[in-house]
């Protein structure tokens, strides 16, 4: 029981101002911890507590007497705090030990009011909140942490013949590979592939062995700096040509960096030819789906000139690398530089009498990743390749030759025509459109035996289609190279045999050839018509005006029998055009034909007739011709030339200051050439030897020409773009195409 003096002290301390009680006198922290004697703190608090409250003690504990002065000093310790950095001896009040409570002065109660009571308990269950928060998160990271994946596909296809005495066989296992979560394979990386019957490789492709395991395991690396596999990207081609003993060779695991990819089986292409050409609208496109086809070509010499092979092919004494001497390799580095025609000029009493010179000669073979090396330009290697960049995959194993050989695997040929045909079957099947020109320049069996050239095309043509159907159906027949190389025009020469009609020698041959095979695409070239035109090939005005006005040869009688033709809308029209350092050798025209003077001619000359076409005299429908560029190509020797073949380039995107509106873009655009240096007009002509892709030595490349082919289409595999004239123009700018 409390006494009534008690309860009158109580009453009156809680009767007090606020800053009365403000006032009251604080303990020092050494007298608080002073009076408290050898009380337990434990103890002391719980009375203090019950005291406080004005609760009866606990039992058998007596109440402990105080002044009106300690019992102020308890409630201002039940006051807010005056705030964390407060010199209160609450502020300092020490922590019981096992506890983490605060203890009171003079080991009393727990000490709500001290600042860093109150501020320590949000900032440890801040705290502890946050590890639990980062512990979460972070077993969530490791739960969701990204790994690497992968996928492959892959084929098979046999090399050679079984054994029929062991059943051992070769098989060619053609890979693509492909990164497929959110973590890129950089080269170098190892890809192994396991099948328990492999017995050795014979040969690989963008893969090198390091190690081989008779019956069991094959592993290799990747090696090069544009094989990464990033996550979403393109898959990467590989493949390798392995013996086996039993099964047909499928490997059952394959592994990157010993992750497990998952293994799929490619289904075999359906069978038939590719799609065929055709003509549309004043374009080329695919037979099949109408999609729009240009063609980046180059003018590849040697059968018109008494070779069996291709010019470069077989002079060890310019070059003895596969580089140079290996089709298959030639054929790859032009499909690197962004080419997908060739132009094949021949001559007839070459290639329809001659035998074919063997083609087999020992070299040094350039390993892939050298070939592509060579085959990129060093500014791209320099970036690593434009974002997108799609490596052209090498021919296939087939037309591949073993290391120290070049051409192993081309056919022995009983004559060049032979020989020949395969050739063209070998670019085709390789993905190349290709064009037969027969190269008047040197072959004159047209105007000597109009006859025999005419069988002589039939029997050439026959062959190809019986032996190799799906290849021709991507080839084109450019029927005469140049007729005004030797004089003739659009109508004969009176009184001279030797100089018929040009129309005529067309239209005879096409009529034979479109009878042998109705599908058969055909290049018509100009001629006579010099004012209007600047090279041999260009001559296709048929506007009266401009005929009489430069008395030029008139076209008109060959198109009104054109068009009345079955096959007339698969004819295509292939002028040449050359700029000044061509035409003007003696350089008659200081600054040559080029900007509006060069447009007009263009469009006058041949421009016209993709876009509103020739129409009859007789009325009816007007036919529109795609046209193909046959031939242009410069050394850059000559100042004038540069700015005559940007304004070409952008001519024949129909595109810029070259659209005006009277033609369309060309179907596609041949350079002549990709090498000179047995050319016809010799060895050390300044001019025609600069115009090659490649060097004397047949495998170094003038970048500066990869450059500026960029303007007309062509799209090298580390600059990956829209294959079309004009596209490029921006990004080959003066400065990178000035640099070696």
């Amino acid at each position: 029981m409390r006494s009534a003096a008690e309860d009158a002290a109580r009453g009156a301390a809680r009767a007090a101002p606020r800053d009365a009680r403000r006032a009251s006198p604080r303990l020092p922290l050494a007298s608080s911890f002073r009076s408290t004697g050898d009380r337990s703190p434990t103890l002391s608090q719980g009375r203090r507590r019950h005291s406080l409250d004005g609760e009866e003690p606990g039992a058998g504990a007596a109440p402990s007497p105080r002044s009106g002065a300690d019992v102020e000093a308890g409630r201002r310790r039940r006051s807010p705090s005056p705030g964390p950095y407060s010199s209160s001896p609450d502020a300092r009040a020490p922590l019981r030990p096992g506890s983490g409570a605060l203890l009171s002065p003079k080991g009393g109660g727990p000490a709500p009011a001290s600042p860093r009571g109150r501020g320590l308990w949000p900032l440890a269950a801040a705290a502890l909140a946050t590890l639990l928060l980062l512990g979460g998160f972070a077993a969530d990271r490791r739960a969701a942490a990204p790994r690497p994946r992968c996928s492959a596909t892959y084929g098979l296809r046999p090399w050679g013949e079984p054994r029929a005495a062991d059943n051992w066989r070769n098989v060619t296992i053609d890979i693509d590979l492909a990164a497929t979560g959110n973590v890129p394979f950089y080269a170098p990386y190892e890809v192994a592939l396991s099948d328990g019957a492999y017995l050795r490789v014979l040969k690989t492709w963008n893969l090198n062995v390091t190690r081989a395991t008779a019956y069991s395991r094959v592993a290799g690396t990747v090696g090069n700096w544009w094989m990464h596999l990033q996550p979403g990207g393109r898959p990467l081609g590989l493949g390798l040509t392995v013996e086996v003993w039993q099964g047909d060779g499928a490997p059952r695991a394959l592994t990157v960096n010993g992750v497990q990819c998952t293994l799929a089986r490619r289904a075999a292409p359906p069978p038939g030819p590719p799609p065929a050409l055709r003509s549309e609208g004043g374009r080329l496109v695919d037979a099949d789906t109408g999609e729009v086809i240009y063609m980046a070509g180059i003018n590849y010499m040697g059968y018109e000139y008494g070779l069996t092979m291709f010019d470069g092919i077989g002079q060890a004494f310019k070059s003895t690398t596969s580089l140079s001497q290996d089709l298959a390799t030639v054929a790859w580095r032009m499909r690197l530089l962004g080419v997908n025609a060739v132009r094949l000029p021949f001559d007839f009493r070459s290639v329809m009498t001659r035998a074919a010179d063997a083609a087999q000669l020992p070299c040094y073979s350039v390993p892939p990743g050298d070939v592509v090396a060579a085959s990129t330009d060093p500014t791209a290697r320099r970036a690593h390749a434009s974002a997108g960049a799609v490596l052209p995959p090498p021919p296939p194993p087939e037309h591949q030759s073993r290391p120290g050989w070049c051409n192993e695997r081309m056919p022995p040929a009983e004559s060049l025509l032979d020989r020949f045909l395969w050739v063209v079957d070998f670019f085709a099947a390789n993905g190349f459109y290709v064009v037969l020109d027969n190269q008047f320049n040197y072959d004159t069996t047209a105007t000597d035996d109009v006859g025999l050239w005419v069988a002589q095309w039939r029997k050439l043509w026959t062959e190809m289609v019986a032996r190799y159907p799906a290849s021709s159906r991507r080839v084109l027949l450019d029927v005469l190279n140049e007729p005004d190389v030797w004089g003739l025009g659009w109508q004969a020469v009176p009184g001279n045999a030797s100089l018929p009609a040009a129309g005529d020698l067309y239209l005879e041959a096409m009529d034979a050839l479109h009878e042998a095979n109705p599908g058969t695409l055909f290049i018509v070239q100009g001629c006579g018509q010099p004012g209007v035109a600047k090279n041999w090939g260009d001559g296709l005005a048929t506007d009266p005006a401009l005929l009489a006005r430069f008395n030029a040869s008139d076209p008109r009688p060959f198109f009104e029998a054109l068009v009345r033709r079955p096959y007339a809308r698969s004819v295509v029209l292939g002028p040449h055009v050359y700029p000044p350092s061509v035409y003007d050798v003696q350089r008659t025209n200081p600054e040559g034909d080029r900007g509006e003077t060069l447009f007009s001619r263009l469009t006058h000359s041949f421009g016209y007739l993709n876009k509103r076409g020739y129409c009859p005299r007789g009325g009816g429908e007007c036919t529109v011709f795609p046209i193909v560029l046959g031939e242009t190509g410069t050394g850059f020797v000559d100042p004038r030339d540069w700015q005559a073949q940007i304004d070409l380039a952008e001519w024949s995107a129909a595109a810029g200051r070259g659209a005006d509106g009277a033609h369309g873009p060309v179907a596609g655009v041949f350079w002549w050439a990709w090498g000179l240096g047995h050319g016809a007009d010799g060895p050390d002509h300044p001019i025609d030897n600069d115009m090659g892709v490649v060097g004397r030595d047949w495998a170094s490349v003038d970048w500066k020409k990869v450059r500026f082919l960029q303007r007309f289409g062509f799209q090298p595999w580390y600059a990956p773009g829209k294959r079309t004239p004009g596209a490029a123009a921006a990004a080959a700018s003066l400065a990178s195409d000035g640099d070696d």
